[in-house]
């Protein structure tokens, strides 16, 4: 198989030979200084223009040029179907150094690494695929610090990989509550500890109401509460 770009060279072999499969997806990707052609993953040209013979080359294609495209009624047979090669989604990593990345084609990488106060459950390091996806699930930065509770905001929390601590200066008999309210790509349900005299808990939709905790806690005013869940358990 061979390849021509028009003020650049005539028909030539292509350095790599694309896959035997009838069935290929060419992608073609022009940057400022290169034309690049791969075919079904495999990259068969990367060709850089200041490379051709041709006076013409670096003129008519180096920069950023090309806003428009079309397939030839009199020389293309070959195609069939085109699209945008699907980019990766952007992201949030709260409390990271980076905070944010954008849109980003395939290839692209994405370092991520908490603030000093935070430490990383996840992947470290991000690498957009040729699919649109990105290597891994984005990882989260959970604070390592005491942090005040800021009720009714939605805080990005692994409970199965990550445990939540909860401290707390309320007493026994007082009927305050701890009510922490888990969610997935829905609402899942909410975990209650109720100071009541005897103590109590709930998990929405296993327990019918309040059950008397089967250890009673310390006495102790000033609490830690450790909430820690696994495929099967929340302890």
């Amino acid at each position: 198989m061979q390849y021509h770009i028009g003020y650049c060279n005539y028909y030539t072999d292509l350095p790599v030979q694309p896959p035997v499969e009838v069935d290929k997806i060419w992608t073609f990707t022009k940057t400022k200084t290169a034309f690049i052609i791969t075919c079904s993953d495999v990259e068969v040209l990367n060709y850089l223009f200041k490379d051709s013979s041709e006076s013409n080359c670096v003129t008519k294609w180096s920069g950023d040029i090309v806003e428009k495209i079309e397939f030839s009624s009199s020389h293309d047979t070959a195609s069939d179907v085109y699209r945008a090669k699907p980019p990766c989604p952007a992201f949030t990593v709260y409390g990271s150094i980076q905070g944010s990345w954008n849109t980003s084609p395939a290839g692209t990488i994405a370092p991520i690494k908490c603030d000093a106060t935070r430490i990383l459950v996840g992947t470290a390091t991000l690498i957009c695929q040729e699919n649109g996806s990105w290597s891994s699930d984005v990882p989260i930065c959970y604070t390592i610090e005491w942090t005040a509770v800021q009720r009714s905001v939605k805080t990005p929390w692994d409970l199965e990989r990550t445990t939540l601590q909860i401290k707390t200066g309320s007493t026994l008999g007082s009927n305050d509550q701890i009510y922490v309210m888990m969610y997935g790509s829905i609402y899942i349900g909410a975990v209650m500890v109720k100071f009541s005299s005897p103590m109590q808990y709930s998990i929405s939709y296993c327990t019918s109401g309040y059950t008397d905790l089967p250890v009673q806690p310390p006495v102790a005013v000033d609490k830690i509460w450790t909430i820690t869940k696994t495929e099967t358990a929340l302890i």
